[in-house]
């Protein structure tokens, strides 16, 4: 799900998107070192017993002909009773696969690479073996250096010399640093996104 873009309704809710109504619109956007990659526009559709959807408004590029495409849709929300008199928001699916509608409650609405419409993690076929495959091979290099580093732990728990522990302390060290590399790459590599209200 790596190049997914997401919209999670719980943090629509600690947003308070939900609570706005349907007088206010909001702009979800994506930001990778910096930059903005990718926004979305929406608004709570609302009925007369409280938000009923979210109208997505965005525009997707063609990346070979430069063309632009405008979508403008609603996902329904539904909402269930949870502990404390409080309520606990989903999403329903608004995909259609193989001529069936999903109609599943999600959390998340997932949008990856090359597809058109959100919708949730089964349609998009997102699931965590898939995951996992795909990022397999950016993983690759990055498992020995925690590897290394709980090999030395586990060590300096159990020698008493102390040069064998200062020797175990600059090689943690150095497991340390390449794993605080790898964590700024991570961080750098994983869109980042901003809710912010019009």
């Amino acid at each position: 799900m790596d190049k997914a873009r997401s919209i999670d309704i719980l943090h629509l809710v600690r947003k308070g998107v939900l609570a706005k109504g349907s007088t206010s619109s909001w702009t979800s956007s994506w930001t990778q070192n910096g930059k903005v990659i990718a926004s979305i526009s929406y608004r709570v559709e609302a009925s007369e017993v409280g938000p009923s959807g979210l109208r997505f408004m965005y525009t997707i590029t063609d990346n070979d002909t430069g063309k632009k495409k405008d979508y403008n849709y609603i996902i329904p929300v539904v909402s269930t009773p949870c502990n404390y008199g409080e309520k606990r928001w989903w999403f329903i699916c608004p995909l259609v696969v193989n001529g069936r509608s999903c109609q599943r409650r999600c959390r998340i609405v997932y949008m990856p690479t090359g597809s058109e419409y959100f919708g949730c993690r089964e349609c998009h076929r997102l699931t965590y073996e898939s995951r996992q495959r795909h990022r397999e091979k950016f993983y690759e290099g990055f498992e020995k250096p925690y590897k290394a580093a709980e090999t030395f732990r586990k060590e300096l728990a159990r020698v008493r010399s102390w040069k064998k522990k200062e020797k175990l302390w600059r090689q943690l060290s150095r497991a340390h640093a390449a794993i605080e590399s790898f964590e700024k790459i991570l961080t750098n590599r994983t869109p980042k996104i901003i809710y912010k209200e019009k």
